[in-house]
């Protein structure tokens, strides 16, 4: 087959979102060759990659289709046209919404009343902010909580997606960060500390133009600061001043008596340590 590159060929459109490029050809068959082995032949022979601009920068830009169509002469010539584009850019997004959480103790209790009226905050039972409290427990309510969820999307030559990566987005799925965690795209920079960040998982994508799309959802959760009262909580008369994001705080409590009425007392807040540390930079965030 005689294989000619036409003038128009090697142009290119640059765009916020990536940019596009194409080679155009003409191409005449011998009397013996087929569509099919033109088609073929472009398929093993034709770039994966590609740069009209020349330079370094020639792995950016991908091929995505290759486009083939006869030219009304009568004879066996063709035009071909390969498109290339760049690999999606990566991206964030965050939302806010609320999940479902059971909680024993209030942040106040505002009133009481009994059968003859509201009874004065000084007098016996005291349950400490005790939510449903029985005899024998403290049987909590289900509230709505905020929510804060992270999705960021990166685009990945195949070979970078080695299988020792695809075991480490196994093993970090469900574990926490055990340093500072900062990511930074599009001029969007995010910036958290150890114990806040909650690995959900990763949603992979491989892409048709040998490109792997990977998805990676992350969970927000504030630490308890001693050196920030703001952050802190006081829960049943008891203050929490130190507690990282995603550890798991729960109340202890004993039977106490007054007036004739046995009421369960919160003595400790524990927290412990339910997700295990891991270090994020193994999640590659920032490329």
């Amino acid at each position: 087959m005689t294989i000619i590159e036409t003038p128009d060929s090697r142009g290119g459109v640059d765009g916020f979102e990536g940019s596009t490029g194409s080679l155009k050809y003409i191409v005449q068959l011998d009397p013996n060759e087929t569509e099919e082995q033109l088609r073929t032949y472009f398929l093993e022979n034709s770039p994966l990659t590609f740069n009209p601009y020349g330079g370094a920068n020639d792995e950016l830009y991908h091929r995505k289709t290759i486009g083939i169509s006869p030219r009304m002469d009568g004879v066996m010539t063709f035009n071909v046209d390969i498109q290339y584009a760049q690999p999606k850019p990566a991206t964030i997004s965050f939302q806010t919404s609320g999940g479902s959480q059971k909680v024993k103790y209030s942040l106040q209790t505002i009133d009481r009343f009994d059968a003859n009226g509201r009874v004065a905050p000084a007098d016996p039972p005291d349950f400490k902010q005790g939510i449903n409290v029985t005899k024998d427990s403290v049987e909590g309510v289900d509230i709505i909580i905020p929510q804060v969820v992270y999705k960021i999307t990166r685009s990945w030559a195949v070979e970078d997606v080695t299988q020792d990566y695809l075991d480490d987005l196994e093993r970090l799925t469900g574990t926490v960060n055990d340093g500072l965690l900062e990511v930074s795209i599009n001029g969007i920079e995010r910036s958290w500390k150890s114990g806040e960040v909650r690995f959900d998982g990763a949603d992979v994508q491989a892409a048709a133009d040998y490109r792997v799309e990977i998805t990676y959802t992350l969970s927000i959760s504030k630490n308890i600061s001693p050196n920030d009262p703001t952050t802190q909580q006081t829960v049943a008369g008891i203050t929490i001043t130190d507690k990282y994001g995603w550890d798991y705080v729960w109340f202890y409590s004993e039977e106490t008596e007054g007036h004739g009425i046995r009421v369960q007392t919160p003595k400790y807040a524990v927290i412990e340590k339910v997700y295990r540390r891991e270090d994020f930079d193994r999640l590659r965030l920032n490329g």
